[in-house]
């Protein structure tokens, strides 16, 4: 089983990586559900990367059954949220966003809640 601080840290560098790499494509000219434009993209995102950090500090500080399973259920929820947006990824970017993302949703899913 893997230590907290260890989905932690993988996580939150990959999901790092994912928001500096997220940029408005340029062969988008019909700007694919208008999500690229003004940063609009990280508004979408907010609220799930908020409720996710939130779940974060929980688990770190009183591991639990119940705070495993919702560092699990908003984690889901932000990856769901950066698939979203998968369309303001540069083409020249999009393989590392696709392996990021890739890698923190196989973290999420191997954490096991079952042994809290």
């Amino acid at each position: 089983m893997k230590t907290i601080q260890n989905i932690f840290l993988k996580t939150a560098l990959g999901i790092s990586l994912l928001v500096l790499t997220v940029g408005c494509d340029k062969d988008n000219p019909l700007d694919v559900l208008d999500v690229c434009g003004s940063g609009a993209w990280t508004e979408q995102v907010q609220a799930e990367l908020t409720a996710w950090s939130t779940a974060i500090s929980n688990y770190a500080s009183a591991p639990s059954a119940e705070n495993c399973e919702a560092f699990k259920k908003t984690g889901t929820a932000y990856i769901d949220a950066l698939e979203n947006v998968q369309a303001c990824v540069s083409a020249t970017n999009q393989q590392a966003y696709n392996k990021a993302l890739a890698e923190a949703k196989i973290d999420i899913n191997e954490t096991d809640c079952t042994d809290l």
